[in-house]
């Protein structure tokens, strides 16, 4: 089932919310939590809105002390670790994992949640890093690397390599937004929108149905917009090349790598945005259809895998949509061409 439902790129504009009274209104509260900053915004009373911006916090650092590589105990860093077992798993890590794989298997492996080998060499958030690694670093990270290692089973997890890896910082964001909107949902908030860096989501109903009304990142451009979209429910994710890079000797390398080759994607795309009713699938097919390119991605669109709707923007300045968005989305930047894929 296709939608025609909007979109919300890293930055957020929400345009025309307004207090309806001195007691109800927009409220902005800010989190820290997954190396990004979490914005939720909440229409309700003061009390209202830190009362569940308190639980949402909660619900979100209980997912990242699971499932993050970074966090010491979590129970990502113990299957990590010099373990080629993990019996028992927290269910919040096996649904992770689970739903990785799943998505590797369908893109023949562009999305893969071992990519840690390289992640870690690579080294792009590291200031310190002053080159890039070497063919044999590359093909000795990359024989660590491959979804088929992993095997999960009831109460296990095993891996037939000791030194892979698993990374889920592709999809987790997606789960615990999930997580957020479920339990935003149930409560007595009107409507609302929940920003986790490069996903986002919104939940209930603007007065009169009115749309939010969500401002596109320009990936070129540093606080710059690319155009306007209505977004009205659903989840949105984001993967661009601008998010984390560095520099070396005047090439630019990013932190989206090609599990074929090991280097940096390089396929003439600079974002990709995928929305859908599924916070875990459009996060980590963003990463899929990234590596997959602006035909693999579409193929994989039209194949009905999953039902999701997608903007691609190439370094050329070309924005091409697929169908289902493609009468919601407004060019509001100089310099770009909007294609549709039909064309």
């Amino acid at each position: 089932m296709k939608k025609i439902i909007s979109l919300f790129l890293l930055l957020i504009t929400v345009l025309g919310i307004t207090s309806c009274s001195d007691k109800y209104s927009m409220r902005e509260k800010n989190i820290y939590a997954m190396d990004t900053v979490i914005t939720l915004r909440l229409y309700g009373t003061s009390e209202e809105v830190s009362y569940s911006a308190a639980k949402c916090e909660k619900i979100i650092k209980n997912v990242e002390d699971i499932i993050s590589r970074t966090v010491p105990d979590s129970e990502c860093s113990a299957f990590n670790g010099e373990t080629d077992v993990l019996y028992y798993p927290d269910e919040v890590f096996y649904d992770n994992l689970a739903k990785a794989i799943e998505i590797a298997e369908a893109t023949g492996g562009a999305y893969d949640p071992t990519v840690a080998p390289l992640t870690d060499l690579w080294r792009i958030n590291d200031p310190s890093a002053t080159d890039i690694p070497s063919e044999e670093e590359i093909k000795e990270a990359l024989s660590h690397v491959g979804y088929d290692k992993i095997t999960l089973e009831e109460t296990k997890i095993s891996k037939t390599d000791i030194k892979s890896k698993i990374d889920l910082g592709s999809i987790g964001k997606g789960y615990a937004c999930e997580k957020v909107i479920e339990y935003l949902s149930a409560t007595e908030l009107g409507y609302g929108l929940v920003s986790f860096g490069g996903n986002v989501a919104v939940f209930g109903l603007k007065p009169g149905g009115e749309h939010f009304n969500i401002a596109l990142r320009d990936p070129f451009l540093q606080g710059g917009t690319v155009g306007n979209i209505l977004l009205d429910s659903g989840y949105v994710s984001v993967s661009g090349s601008y998010e984390r890079s560095r520099e070396v000797d005047g090439e630019v390398y990013h932190h989206i790598f090609n599990t074929s080759d090991g280097y940096p994607v390089n396929n003439g795309l600079v974002s990709v945005a995928v929305i859908g009713d599924n916070g875990m699938e459009a996060d980590a097919l963003s990463t899929a259809l990234f590596v997959l390119g602006l035909d693999g991605g579409y193929e994989l669109y039209r194949s009905g895998k999953y039902d999701f709707e997608a903007i691609f923007i190439t370094e050329n300045r070309e924005i091409y949509l697929t169908d289902g968005i493609s009468e919601a989305f407004t060019l509001t930047a100089d310099g770009y061409t909007v294609k549709n894929f039909e064309d």
